[in-house]
């Protein structure tokens, strides 16, 4: 089911809880029965010349007409929260989809110049060692090679790493990206 559909049903169904949670209540609020026992037809005889209480309006403006007119604005009110609502998901939807994205090229730059890095590291270690047990040797001849072989190792190591680095470049930040 598509986010939108999903978001429509979901406003639907709580539009028409709200709607019925206020038709209840205002049953609820008012007793009819009581209001309409204390209004009786002889007491409203001769109030012709009274004003009217509730002050002059336009005559197009009725009780049915401004009953309608705030059903239209509650019906625009709430086209406007759905709207509102899709448009709000949608724009979220798509900067998760960013950031997911992001965060998973992130994570490949970073495996691939950490795996990298480690074996230079190992290489580095190992020249160490090297000229560690070369200085101890007595024959100044047969610790040459050994030498120059861990140098030539590290240094092709590190040659690899840039390399890797390289090729494995960090994504740009997210804030370029998602906007």
């Amino acid at each position: 089911m598509s986010p939108v559909v999903a978001y429509l049903i979901q406003s639907v169904g709580w539009a028409g809880a709200g709607f019925l949670a206020g038709v209840l209540v205002g049953r609820a609020a008012r007793d009819v029965r009581r209001i309409a026992a204390a209004v009786t037809v002889d007491d409203t005889e001769g109030d012709e010349d009274m004003p009217d209480p509730r002050g002059s309006r336009p005559h197009w403006i009725g009780t049915a007409s401004a009953q309608t007119l705030v059903a239209l604005v509650v019906v625009l009110l709430g086209v406007v929260t759905v709207v509102q609502g899709i448009v709000q998901s949608d724009a979220t939807a798509g900067l998760t989809r960013c950031q997911y994205e992001y965060s998973n090229a992130f994570a490949d730059a970073l495996e691939a110049r950490s795996q990298a890095s480690t074996d230079a590291q190992d290489a580095l270690d190992e020249l160490l060692t090297t000229v560690g047990q070369t200085l101890q040797s007595t024959d100044p001849n047969a610790t040459r090679p050994p030498v120059q072989r861990a140098i030539s190792e590290y240094l092709a190591k590190r040659q690899a790493l840039k390399a890797q680095q390289a090729a494995h470049p960090y994504p740009a930040a997210p804030r370029a990206r998602c906007p």
